[in-house]
């Protein structure tokens, strides 16, 4: 015998009870705001100079791979 399977509805209302149960935050003070935005705005400007160098280095691959093909071709041309 198997035991029987919930549904995807029983399992939403489980996970909803369970959220529902949980203690509510509470409210930040003025240092407290002050200081996790701080953090936050550091934590942006860390990802936006990391987005930077990504988009760098994926900017030289592009070159690269562009100049590559162009290389290959030009060969491949005078092969003939």
């Amino acid at each position: 015998m198997t035991a029987p399977r919930t549904t995807a509805a029983e399992q939403l209302a489980a996970v909803r009870d369970a959220v529902e149960a949980l203690p509510k935050p509470k409210p930040l003070t003025q240092e407290e705001y002050e200081e996790k935005r701080r953090r936050l705005e550091a934590d942006a400007e860390s990802a936006r100079k990391a987005l930077n160098r990504a988009r760098a280095v994926y900017d030289r691959v592009c070159t690269d791979l562009t100049n590559l093909r162009y290389e290959w071709q030009e060969q491949q041309a005078a092969d003939k």
